[in-house]
């Protein structure tokens, strides 16, 4: 629900009251000049939050963008977010916007969680709007002593990103070819590695034609279908999934 009309974004506020919660801006950090954390304040009590689910806020009249809360503590009233800031859209402005003690409306965590808690190894593929969801999967990782491994492709300005926001990941550049660098990267992993990561599962996220091309790849090469989870959450000349 990227976009939708004034009238029909005011009735779902209205109709939809009761999981529209009112939250405070409480800080905000730019970790990257691409990428800005910002921790929100509210009541919480009765959401019974899921590792990946996503938040949503109305950042104009007529858009909405979701995003994966990197914490959410139900009981103390906080979560943060990281926003990706990208060229002039609605959710960039939104985000650069914010300052503390703002106070604006966010709908509560909903869809399923995607992270598979039996699991021993993880392992993570997308590029720049992933950073939310792999810092709150690598969270419950560590604290079920599990392992996580990937790969991100990113433009060259980014490649500093995942550091930044905490993240052990590798890193290739994108190219023009969905997901070519990132394909190559798993064809040259030594074998050995190989063969104890092929049964983990994999979490392809971000653009959704890298998505298809990655998940081809992996099945290819023997991934089990059943291990692999996507989440699209762009495509060139769409406005938002």
């Amino acid at each position: 629900m990227p976009r939708v009309p004034k009238w029909l974004g005011d009735t779902m506020d209205a109709v939809f009251s009761h999981y529209v919660h009112a939250v405070t801006v409480a800080e905000t950090e730019y970790i990257h000049p691409d990428l800005r954390r910002v921790c929100f304040t509210g009541d919480f009590q009765r959401i019974d939050f899921k590792v990946t689910q996503a938040v949503a806020f109305r950042v104009t009249d007529t858009h909405y963008r979701n995003y994966t809360p990197v914490t959410f503590d139900a009981v103390k009233g906080q979560c943060s977010v990281y926003f990706y800031l990208h060229a002039g859209g609605p959710g960039s402005r939104f985000a650069r916007q914010l300052q503390v003690g703002d106070t604006v409306k966010m709908v509560e965590p909903r869809g399923r969680s995607l992270y598979r808690t039996d699991s021993k190894y993880h392992f993570f593929f997308g590029d720049e709007t992933s950073l939310g969801l792999f810092s709150s999967l690598t969270h419950q990782v560590h604290a079920n002593n599990q392992e996580y491994f990937g790969v991100l492709e990113l433009r060259d300005t980014c490649t500093a990103l995942p550091e930044q926001a905490g993240l052990m990941l590798d890193i290739v550049p994108r190219s023009e070819t969905p997901a070519a660098n990132a394909i190559h990267y798993i064809d040259t992993l030594h074998e050995r590695v190989w063969q104890v990561w092929h049964t983990a599962v994999f979490y392809l996220t971000g653009n959704a034609h890298s998505i298809r091309a990655f998940r081809k790849a992996l099945l290819g090469r023997g991934v089990a279908e059943k291990n692999i989870v996507v989440q699209p959450y762009w495509a060139e000349g769409k406005e938002g999934l």
